[in-house]
């Protein structure tokens, strides 16, 4: 990335960035209607996962990015819907109504505009921390489980959904952490190899939501999910600064 052009992304991002971290403040903070909430935030993660899911098909193409973002869309739905249904892997639990439009009346439509853009900026951010696959697995996997411990206990706090035996983080069991290591292991193994790296863009919504969801931390008084979302931003600024910096 240019100078001129890397400077105008920090300038944007140090604009937007605080105010979707006071927008978590207000979620957290100011009594929404349930259907206009989930409305929003449907808007919102669709909004959000736009620049990730295009910089995919700038530079794998058409051929490549479309059965690959799909794939990962209709994985996320069916594991999902598995998780509600079963248990398993995240552990009991189910939606409260929250989010509009379910999917065969299990989970909301939006999933896949939710997880598949993190998958994507973890990757993003693995490429820039290491050459090795088996280190960007590695490194992708942890920021995606980092993205969840912020995520879900505001999610969990906001009423979206609950686990049914509750949790002793914040209401969020260790099996969910389990199933996002397991079907985010699983994405990043079959991630196509030996592919151009992909552009900054792809993390930028995936940071604000990142941002969002710190702001809900924050007003719920939630500080370990805060410091979390401090810890993975910081990493993954540090990883891309390393490169645009060159």
């Amino acid at each position: 990335m240019v100078p001129g052009t890397r400077r105008k992304w920090q300038i944007g991002m140090g604009i937007v960035a605080p105010i979707c971290f006071l927008m978590g403040i207000g979620a957290a903070r100011v009594a929404i209607a349930p259907e206009l909430f989930g409305w929003l935030s449907a808007i919102g993660i669709v909004f959000a996962a736009s620049p990730s899911l295009w910089g995919v098909v700038r530079v794998y193409g058409v051929r490549l990015a479309l059965p690959l973002l799909v794939g990962l869309g209709v994985y996320a739905l069916v594991i999902e819907s598995i998780g509600v249904t079963t248990g398993f892997p995240y552990g009991a639990f189910d939606y409260r109504g929250a989010m509009p439009g379910e999917v065969f009346g299990l989970v909301p439509w939006s999933v896949p505009f939710a997880w598949v853009p993190l998958v994507v900026a973890a990757r993003a951010v693995a490429e820039r921390i290491s050459a090795s696959e088996t280190w960007r697995w590695m490194a992708a996997l942890l920021l995606l489980v980092g993205f969840d411990l912020v995520f879900d206990p505001g999610a969990v706090a906001l009423g979206i959904w609950s686990y049914q035996a509750g949790g002793w983080y914040h209401g969020v069991p260790w099996t969910n952490f389990f199933g996002w290591c397991l079907t985010g292991g699983i994405a990043f193994a079959l991630w196509p190899k030996a592919r151009p790296r992909l552009p900054l863009k792809v993390s930028v919504g995936p940071a604000l939501m990142l941002v969002f969801w710190m702001g809900v931390a924050a007003g719920e008084g939630l500080a370990l999910p805060l410091l979390v979302g401090f810890g993975v931003g910081s990493l993954a600024l540090r990883a891309l600064y390393r490169t645009t910096a060159r």
